[in-house]
């Protein structure tokens, strides 16, 4: 299972998407630390992928169940930073 991110898509496009995947889960974007952000803040669901990252093309999110947190966080970090 994949969820599909495009530089038009939104933070909450995704939530949903995967929330549609695994309906008793939620997913929640947080900026990480930098010198605008000094804690970890979470992301407006409105916000659009291409404002938090440079996404030319789009990418998929191998939400396989046999996943755990930790590969997914990695991937999600690796595909849109």
């Amino acid at each position: 299972m994949e969820i599909k991110i495009t530089d038009k898509s939104s933070v909450i496009e995704i939530q949903e998407a995967f929330n549609k995947i695994y309906p008793f889960l939620w997913i929640d974007f947080y900026y990480t630390s930098s010198p605008r952000h000094a804690k970890p803040e979470k992301i407006k669901p409105e916000t659009l992928v291409k404002l938090l990252c440079s996404l030319d093309v789009g990418t998929a999110i191998n939400i396989d169940g046999g996943r755990s947190v930790s590969q997914l966080e990695k991937e999600f970090l690796e595909k849109l930073h």
